[in-house]
């Protein structure tokens, strides 16, 4: 293992470590109908019925694009995917318009699809195998759909506030927290432009930190500074009511770091306190306050349980939320910072050493609380998030975005979400906050120089995939 490290500060602070990490090469920007998802079966036995391809754009719709041959002949065929295989096929997925084969029996067509049809056969694609199937009764040709591999495409880049830390998606729009200028960027992801800056009502030297949507809220941490920006100060959680930008509740907390949610209950950890707060959403008060170890940081719900990091202690704490009993200690993971769940695993980041790029992602058993790998992804990865099959990681030593495959515990991309523009002090743009859904990933960018000196807008980078 490398020296001791310097660990990721509590609170806003975490934005004034200075890095520099080595520009990477950029995947491909979007254009009006990126390709960023597609599926191909070949039709009949090696191909002889010809290739149906589906396609999936930046834009969330798509295109079925079909080149049959020795169909049967001037003959209008319907065509449907559905799940499973050709000698078990499911229920069906989409139905697209019937096609009319030439009289040589062939067709050549493309079938526009709708964002709705595309999301189907994502979900459908990741739950297993999927099928094509042209014509009816005997004639019915089938294939089985294979995924055709494409890398992640760097979408638009939009203004959000000043030094932004975080974001949420919800079923309103994406949702950014600005720490210096103390207000919600609101985004809508059909336009990708800012609907709305909401103000939110704090004093002194603090600002809005992370966010977590559930129970048809947001909640959003307080956390701030004294005079010196050396200490922290009382801090708080803001229930925000999504449509309406209005802060409902203010619930005083102790040094706030992550928040996360699950069904009936707001956690948070308090970085100096050393505790996890349960808030009861129904109320917006404390319903429990779990003592753990100061110096604790992300959390996370999944698998039936809350999963807390401690970086200053090297651990990872999981909790039965119904008892709010600490009901295993995972002690053989480095530096945990940011947790997340998905794919049946709790993925925990390993901050490394300050600046150099041996920062790990842990990836825990949740049915055993044991680490069953560690992948090695690049320098200081913070914030983490589960999307679309995928691990996505924020790496805070530059502007880029890790993407591990479960499948295969490896690294599947190294995305540049923009310049990093460094500054003679080692200020520059670096990757933040992170959120994915099941083809985005959303990516907060601060300039952390604002911090001390005047703001520029930070950045919010949406990843296609």
């Amino acid at each position: 293992m490398p020296a001791r490290r310097a660990r990721p500060a509590g609170g806003a602070l975490v934005v004034s470590v200075t890095l520099v990490i080595a520009m990477m090469a950029g995947p491909p920007l979007a254009g009006a109908a990126t390709v960023t998802r597609e599926w191909r079966a070949k039709v009949g036995t090696a191909g002889v019925y010809g290739t149906a391809t589906i396609q999936g754009y930046t834009t969330g719709s798509g295109a079925a694009v079909l080149k049959l041959a020795k169909l049967r002949v001037s003959t209008l065929l319907p065509v449907v995917i559905s799940k499973g295989t050709c000698a078990a096929v499911g229920a069906t997925v989409v139905k697209l318009p019937s096609v009319r084969s030439s009289s040589s029996g062939a067709v050549a067509r493309t079938l526009g699809m709708t964002a709705a049809q595309v999301t189907a056969i994502r979900k459908a694609s990741g739950a297993g195998k999927m099928a094509f199937r042209v014509g009816s009764g005997s004639t019915t040709r089938c294939g089985v759909f294979t995924v055709i591999p494409k890398p992640p495409v760097v979408g638009p880049t939009i203004n959000v506030g000043a030094l932004p830390s975080d974001v949420a998606v919800t079923p309103g729009g994406v949702f950014v927290t600005n720490w210096l200028d103390d207000t919600l960027s609101k985004v809508d992801p059909a336009t990708n432009s800012v609907l709305a800056s909401i103000p939110l009502e704090i004093s002194g030297n603090a600002g809005p930190e992370a966010i977590a949507y559930g129970d048809g809220a947001l909640w959003v941490t307080v956390t701030g500074l004294d005079g010196t920006r050396q200490n922290p100060v009382a801090g708080s959680l803001l229930r925000v009511d999504p449509a309406t930008g209005r802060t409902v509740a203010t619930i005083p907390m102790g040094s706030p770091a992550g928040v996360a949610t699950s069904p009936g209950a707001v956690w948070v950890t308090s970085h100096w306190d050393g505790t996890v707060t349960r808030v009861d959403p129904t109320t917006n008060s404390v319903s429990a306050t779990i003592m753990l170890t100061d110096g604790l940081w992300g959390l996370a719900y999944g698998e039936g349980a809350v999963w807390v990091a401690n970086p200053e202690r090297d651990f990872v704490y999981r909790i039965d939320p119904a008892t709010n009993a600490v009901t295993a200690t995972i002690s053989n993971v480095v530096d945990p910072v940011g947790v997340t769940v998905g794919g049946r695993s709790v993925w925990v980041t390993n901050w490394g050493t300050t600046g150099q790029p041996d920062g790990l992602v842990s990836r825990i058993d949740p049915l055993t609380s044991q680490v069953t790998r560690t992948i090695p992804v690049g320098t200081n990865p913070g914030r983490i998030a589960f999307g679309g099959g995928y691990l996505w990681v924020a790496l805070q030593g530059a502007s880029t975005l890790v993407q591990v495959d479960p499948a295969t515990n490896a690294v599947k991309a190294m995305v540049t979400t923009g310049p990093v523009v460094t500054e003679d002090d080692g200020h520059g743009w670096r990757t933040r906050g992170v959120a994915a859904t099941d083809s985005s990933v959303w990516a907060v960018q601060p300039y952390p120089k604002s911090y001390d000196t005047v703001a520029p807008p930070g950045k919010l980078v949406r990843v296609h995939f």
